[in-house]
């Protein structure tokens, strides 16, 4: 691929804007859907729109590598936002659960796309000593609006204005479109070859370097999942906590980029799950002001493990197979909030929502402590 610049927006910045316009659809409607979901089926219907959404997410990132050998990439951007932007007037009109969750499966298709193609592009522009500070970028703008749009989403649910959340999921990334032909010069061919990525993903799930880093992330996405699908419905004062952990997610995914540059994963690791742990631990018990600030050191724990770990796998990308690393670390994480989404689900139809939280941190416990075991192993090593 080349790198060359179209006017004053290079490829890169090119790829920033679609990913943001994508992303900015996905969360403007990510806390909306559980709750048009649980209207229709409970608790369980709330954790099973986040599952299906996922699910389809999943399903499309399993076969993207295969399909980026042979599509150029900005097909695959164009059909990923079109995917995401399209279905969401049908929430408008939705008088049951399915109408919702079909609708929500459509999305999850187009962001299935998005993800791995945007981390794939970002990358592919960027020299490797500077991956991590490319895809801290990447990760602000991708999450910046998760900052505001899940509470702006929900309170204008609440004020009746639904029908104008839609009309802007649907707005935003069409409105983006016109920077498909920069990225279209910048790659002229598919981001990987037959004999590049031959290997695929049946051939990575025992490849330690790109599944370890990817595998210690899980739990936090988890809790990702669950945070976003419940919070809503367990607290009156889920939109302000919702603002302070998407702040936290989004300002760490920046500031951790160029701290992997420099600093190892495993080092890192640690620290981060540890907030992320103490964050929810939190969210399960207290209300009010003490609930922003638990949401606020939840977000930013898994924000900054989401960077360390993205750029710790594409580290470990050989050439051509940048797609092929970017769907193993985002099939973990989707797959992360899926079951935060329908698994959580189940346990919150069955128990608490208290439950719900303890079940994630304690999903995070367990990372915490092998992160931590791994990390002690390694101090007599690099001593000696």
């Amino acid at each position: 691929m080349t790198a060359a610049r179209s006017g004053a927006i290079s490829p890169n910045l090119a790829v920033l804007i679609l990913s943001a316009a994508g992303f900015g659809s996905l969360y403007l409607l990510f806390a909306v859907v559980p709750v048009l979901a649980a209207g229709h089926g409970g608790r369980f219907g709330a954790g099973l729109s986040t599952a299906v959404f996922m699910g389809t997410t999943v399903l499309v990132q399993f076969w993207l590598p295969r399909i980026a050998m042979r599509v150029r990439p900005h097909l695959l951007v164009m059909g990923s936002l079109l995917l995401l932007a399209l279905p969401a007037p049908v929430y408008s009109w939705t008088g049951g659960l399915w109408p919702v969750l079909l609708a929500t499966a459509v999305r999850g298709a187009g962001f299935g796309i998005l993800t791995v193609v945007g981390v794939a592009l970002v990358s592919a522009y960027t020299p490797r000593g500077r991956r991590g500070s490319a895809l801290g970028i990447y990760g602000l703008a991708t999450s910046f609006t998760g900052v505001v749009a899940p509470p702006l989403g929900l309170v204008m649910l609440e004020a009746g204005r639904g029908t104008v959340v839609y009309l802007v999921a649907l707005l935003v990334p069409l409105g983006t479109l016109w920077s498909l032909g920069i990225v279209r010069r910048a790659s002229p061919g598919p981001m990987a070859t037959v004999e590049a990525g031959s290997r695929g993903l049946s051939g990575v799930w025992r490849d330690g370097r790109l599944m370890k880093p990817s595998l210690l992330f899980l739990p936090c996405a988890v809790a990702y999942g669950g945070v976003y699908s419940f919070l809503p419905l367990s607290s009156a004062d889920a939109p302000g906590a919702l603002l302070l952990f998407g702040a936290g997610f989004a300002a760490a995914r920046f500031f951790c980029g160029p701290i992997a540059d420099a600093v190892r994963p495993d080092l890192l690791a640690v620290p981060l799950l540890g907030l992320s742990l103490l964050g929810v631990l939190l969210t399960a018990w207290i209300t009010g002001w003490g609930l922003m600030l638990a949401s606020l050191m939840a977000g930013t724990g898994i924000g900054g493990l989401a960077t360390a770990s993205l750029v710790a796998v594409m580290a470990q990308a050989s050439a051509g197979e940048g797609a092929l690393a970017s769907s193993v670390w985002n099939l973990t994480f989707d797959l992360g909030i899926a079951f935060g989404g329908l698994g959580l689900g189940a346990l919150a139809a069955l128990s608490s929502y208290l439950v719900v939280y303890l079940t994630a941190a304690a999903c995070i416990a367990v990372a915490f402590c092998a992160a931590a075991l791994r990390l002690i192993r390694r101090v007599p090593k690099a001593a000696t």
